[in-house]
């Protein structure tokens, strides 16, 4: 047992008490984040500058995150993914480490440059499907041509034939446009999940063969969102 200083109201905790890892967390401040940035280069600045511009704390950890990759990754070769990794990439790892948190911060920094960005997952595919059924499929698939794709938890599930050809589709469609996939799953445990292997062998050499991939490990993060003190109702009351 330790006992706290008394304050005046509130709790006081003594930061060395935290586990390892939340004392990191507590550290790596905003201010933390900008600096260790500018060891990186001019646009790993300018993307964490632009997660922390508003509610810096909300989005501290998916600023970490990109901070982080200097950790695995050489600084020459992170500069290059702030400007190649929405024109072709793919971001795996495992469930909870900030991909999707990432994924979306390329897209906001892309859009003040002039990109049209949409953000989706392969829920996609059904309302691409819709069109076979009304006669608009073609124009389906010219909307989700057009802009640049992010694509979140690609691979998640395995996909029909239907959904495979219109996939494959809309990747030829694409050729040459910006498009970043998010993914529990390695790009090699992609090729199993699809019915025609001669259609995932030509789809996926072009998402995967020509793309910038980053992995990111580590813990999930959503359990430290888990609320420590859940609040218990008072047992209601009966009267005779």
């Amino acid at each position: 047992m330790k006992a706290h200083p008394r304050k005046p109201r509130g709790q006081q905790t003594d930061l060395g008490d935290y586990p390892p890892e939340k004392i990191a967390f507590h550290m790596r401040t905003p201010a933390w984040c900008r600096t260790q940035a500018e060891k990186v280069g001019p646009a790993r600045v300018e993307l964490v500058g632009g997660l922390l511009a508003e509610n810096a704390l909300y989005r501290l950890r998916a600023a970490q995150g990109v901070v982080g990759l200097a950790d695995r990754h050489d600084p020459a070769r992170l500069e290059t993914v702030r400007g190649k990794a929405t024109a072709v990439g793919d971001l795996y790892g495992p469930v909870g480490v900030g991909k999707t948190h990432i994924a979306q911060a390329l897209g906001h920094q892309a859009v003040p440059a002039g990109a049209d960005v949409r953000f989706t997952t392969l829920r996609a595919l059904a309302d691409l499907a819709g069109g076979h059924a009304d006669g608009t499929w073609t124009r389906r698939l010219a909307e989700l041509a057009r802009p640049a794709l992010l694509v979140d938890d690609f691979a998640m599930r395995e996909l029909t034939a239907t959904q495979t050809d219109d996939l494959y589709e809309l990747v030829r469609e694409r050729s040459g446009k910006s498009v970043l996939l998010t993914s529990n799953r390695s790009p090699v445990d992609w090729y199993p999940l699809f019915p025609n292997p001669a259609v995932a062998e030509s789809l996926l050499d072009r998402l995967v063969n020509a793309a910038h991939q980053v992995v990111m490990n580590g813990q999930s993060y959503r359990p430290h969102k888990r609320p420590r003190n859940p609040v218990v109702p008072p047992a209601s009351k009966t009267t005779s």
